[in-house]
């Protein structure tokens, strides 16, 4: 990391000289990195800030430094949503595909109402890379049932559960088909205006 510019007078020696172009060629090339933005500014100016994690540049007036995009430029996230309504029974839901290869960061689901589901009375869920033939929940977690390193257990009103692959999560290719398997088992109470959201992150190409 480096966010030298150094100017040398005329007629200094030759070891000042050296010194000054090494600090700017290494200035150049870590693209002004460090922990907070560089005060030595012209506009346009790009620089990665390794505090924030963002690539930032100057703008026109040379007044202020903005946020340009995120250092990992080739990621960007996504969520795609399936409003699945009121959950009474078992069901399959496909999520839409995404045309390019990404990694399922993890699956949110949320509800207009708090549920109180037991052991044997509950809706466990499995998210499933039908393109691949593989699942990325090591174990179906559930309305009560809670997989380490996964989640799960009874919703709460208006909030996110939120249920995290822990395996084939990564790498995912472009176009596939990933269903939400969600399997009743005994009678739990009806889940009201359920929502799965997925987010992932779009791979670069």
């Amino acid at each position: 990391m480096a966010q030298s510019w150094t100017s040398v007078t005329v007629g200094a020696v030759i070891s000042v000289w050296r010194s000054a172009l090494q600090s700017t060629l290494d200035t150049v090339r870590s693209r002004w990195s460090g922990a907070s933005d560089p005060t030595d500014n012209v506009a346009y100016q790009e620089n990665v800030n390794t505090t924030t994690k963002m690539v930032r540049m100057r703008n026109a007036a040379n007044s202020a430094h903005n946020d340009a995009y995120p250092v990992g430029y080739n990621v960007s996230r996504a969520d795609n949503a399936i409003l699945i309504g009121t959950l009474s029974a078992t069901g399959d839901y496909h999520f839409p595909p995404c045309d390019q290869p990404i990694n399922v960061v993890s699956v949110d689901l949320i509800s207009d109402a708090t549920t109180a589901h037991t052991s044997g009375n509950e809706f466990t869920f499995q998210l499933r890379n039908m393109t691949a033939g593989n699942n990325l929940f090591s174990a179906a977690p559930g309305t009560f049932t809670t997989v380490g390193g996964v989640g799960g257990g009874n919703l709460t009103a208006d909030t996110a559960r939120t249920l995290t692959p822990n395996q084939n999560s990564t790498g995912i290719a472009a176009r596939s088909v990933l269903e939400l398997q969600i399997t009743k088992t005994g009678a739990p109470a009806n889940i009201t205006r359920l929502t799965a959201i997925m987010h992932v992150e779009r791979q670069g190409i």
